[in-house]
């Protein structure tokens, strides 16, 4: 997600495609494996949405 305009970006995005802001490179990591289907963020145990992109993770 964008830290200027909370656009929701793809993980190998450089620029925000809606307001043009330089990404700072996204570092995927997670101590038990599970990642948002939707975006690839880190989850955490229990989580029933994404924290990243609010999808529902299962």
């Amino acid at each position: 997600m964008c830290e200027h305009c909370h656009q929701i970006i793809t993980l190998d995005s450089a620029f925000c495609n809606k307001c043009g802001s330089k990404l700072d490179p996204i570092v995927v990591s997670s101590i038990d494996g599970k990642f948002c289907p939707s975006c690839g963020a880190s989850l955490s145990e229990g989580d029933v949405f994404c924290t990243a992109c609010g999808a529902k993770v299962n």
